[in-house]
């Protein structure tokens, strides 16, 4: 089902034409979908939301994750959450599904574990004029540190890297679905999630709607549609490989 259809099937529920919710200009009803659809990702990381993309890595100024892409193509990716890092081969320029590994850290446990590096705990805490004392040994692995949109690699990348000055990076991330604009736009919540969707928009709508027009749903019900979301998109994880616990 895509956009234009449900909007119909919407519209029928509140007995009501599609061109009716359009406000001055602004598509009460499309919208009403659209926020159904960012709810259900915030509060949940569905399977058909995983993707993964690349983006470039200064060794100097680092990278800004909004400008990831899905890997082999150009397609932006609006990350919720990440939840893996890679180093790709320098010399593998398909962006496959290869990669190095590498340690996520946010700025502030990166700052902590900078801390324990020198001697005399926190380099911050001591006097003016008083000699910081030097770093017992300097990072030599490579890891991914994020603030807020920023990413950055620790230097130990300088010295595994010697010949570049930037790393394409890799990331596993959650990404939010693009908000359906067109008639003709579809996503899995269209296909495979259509009821609770139905519903959801027409709860969403009741704000909108006259107290007349409202429709009383039924809390439970929605509820147990949500359930059944959950346990399907469950279904979709692969197997858990025992060789590893």
């Amino acid at each position: 089902m895509n956009l234009g259809q449900l909007k119909t099937k919407v519209a029928a529920y509140c007995n009501r034409d599609v061109a009716s919710f359009v406000v001055n200009g602004f598509d009460v009803l499309t919208d009403a979908i659209n926020q159904a659809r960012r709810w259900a990702q915030l509060v949940h990381d569905f399977n058909y939301c995983r993707a993964r993309g690349v983006f470039n890595v200064s060794f100097q100024t680092g990278g800004d994750i909004t400008s990831l892409v899905a890997v082999g193509t150009t397609n932006p990716l609006d990350v919720k959450k990440i939840e893996g890092a890679y180093i790709q081969d320098p010399n593998n320029i398909t962006y496959s599904y290869s990669g190095i590994p590498i340690k996520i850290y946010s700025r502030w446990v990166d700052k902590q574990r900078q801390t324990r590096l020198y001697r005399g705990g926190d380099p911050y805490s001591y006097p003016n004029g008083t000699t910081i004392p030097t770093l017992i040994q300097q990072p030599n692995d490579v890891q991914l540190i994020i603030q807020n949109t920023q990413a950055y690699l620790t230097p130990g990348v300088i010295s595994a890297y010697q010949s570049l000055s930037s790393l394409n990076i890799i990331l596993d991330v959650i990404a939010f679905q693009p908000d359906l604009v067109n008639d003709t736009d579809q996503d899995f919540f269209c296909n495979y999630c259509n009821p609770w969707l139905t519903q959801a928009s027409i709860n969403g709508l009741n704000v909108y709607l006259k107290e007349d027009e409202r429709l009383q749903l039924q809390a439970a019900g929605l509820e147990k549609m949500w359930t059944a979301i959950l346990a399907w998109d469950a279904a979709l994880d692969g197997e858990d490989d025992g060789d590893l616990q």
